[in-house]
């Protein structure tokens, strides 16, 4: 005598309300990561001074602060003093000259990953 729920495979049946509520199940789990990955994805990419979308061919291109925050140059330069090019982090509030700031490479990559045809313009 077998105790407990049914198999979901047997030697001669598939539970077939199983296999249906298992596929409604994945099918969920799939839009919500969807819906989460592009959101993360949108997060990434965009400036978070001014909220445009990063793009690595204008004044949009993603910048790395000392620091380590992230912003477009766009932004670098709009808050750079313009006599001493001295800006200083909306973020952690350290000062720092805009030629200390450097193209922030993962984020490149990742744009080049995320539309490879855009790059190639």
């Amino acid at each position: 005598v077998h105790g407990g729920p049914p198999p979901f495979f047997s030697s001669t049946t598939i539970n077939p309300l199983r296999l249906l509520l298992m596929t409604a199940k994945a099918a969920d789990q799939t839009e919500i990561m969807t819906e989460l990955l592009d959101q993360s994805e949108n997060n990434l990419l965009e400036c978070k001074v001014c909220f445009e979308n990063f793009n690595p061919e204008k004044k949009h291109r993603p910048k790395n602060l000392p620091c380590g925050h992230v912003m477009c140059l766009e932004c670098v330069m709009s808050l750079a003093h313009p006599r001493n090019f001295r800006l200083e982090c909306p973020f952690c509030r350290r000062a720092c000259k805009s030629s200390e700031t450097s193209d922030c490479l993962p984020l490149l990559h990742l744009m080049e990953i995320l539309n490879p045809s855009a790059n190639r313009a």
